[in-house]
């Protein structure tokens, strides 16, 4: 029997662990479900849909403030550590990032000098509020594209952001498109949101569409 390829997403747990942020809205779904879904979408097209709530920042005098630091750093430690790590089944986990609080691959991230807390923290610098926004897709899958998206909290009017531009919301952009960071135990997406509103939180979110080869499906419990 064929092993399935599995999709890891960030999901409400998180909430437990990092209440700053609106971890609620985490799902893997077909493509073609999505709203305004891509072209040519087929059965075996999947979409990793994962919505990040970014809370307002401090008064600014200058747009695009900048942040004081990225996820880069810990997200390498976090492959690495998955390597070292040798868990059988993270390869085909899917499920909150909180449940690798308890695992091995957590420990040696610590020993790296990682901080699994660190890739969900919000960081400032002048004003801006900056969030990751990261999600996980099979090693194996075929990557076909993505979306970044922005809202006014309490909305769902999603308008669509260019990499490094500011999003029709206003106030808020993501610093790039998406980077992946891939090895042969896990592969992640991942892209910085700035919301440098005095006073309005945002919702950042981003789809990664991929396929399966031979109709398979991914699995979302460990």
């Amino acid at each position: 029997m064929k092993a399935k390829r599995f999709s890891f997403v960030i999901s409400s747990a998180l909430l437990a662990l990092f209440p700053q942020f609106g971890y609620g809205q985490v799902s893997t779904l077909p493509a073609c479900s999505v709203t305004n879904a891509p072209q040519g979408c087929e059965n075996n097209m999947w979409a990793l849909q994962v919505t990040v709530q970014v809370p307002n920042g401090a008064y600014v005098h200058v747009p695009d403030p900048g942040c004081m630091n990225d996820a880069s750093q810990d997200l390498e430690k976090l492959l690495q550590a998955a390597t070292v790590a040798a868990v059988p089944k993270l390869a085909l986990f899917s499920g909150p990032i909180s449940k690798l609080v308890a695992q091995p691959i957590n420990q040696h991230m610590r020993n790296q000098g990682g901080d699994l807390g660190k890739l969900f923290s919000p960081y400032a610098k002048n004003g801006a509020l900056c969030a990751p926004v990261i999600g996980v897709v099979p090693v194996a899958a075929d990557v076909v594209g993505f979306r970044l998206l922005a809202a006014e909290a309490g909305t769902t009017s999603f308008g669509r952001c260019s990499p490094g531009g500011e999003c029709g919301v206003g106030w808020s952009k993501f610093q790039a498109q998406p980077v992946e960071n891939k090895n042969a135990s896990i592969r992640t997406y991942s892209t910085i949101f700035m919301n440098w509103s005095h006073n309005r939180a945002r919702q950042a979110q981003m789809i990664i569409f991929y396929r399966l080869p031979n109709g398979e499906r991914p699995l979302l419990e460990l």
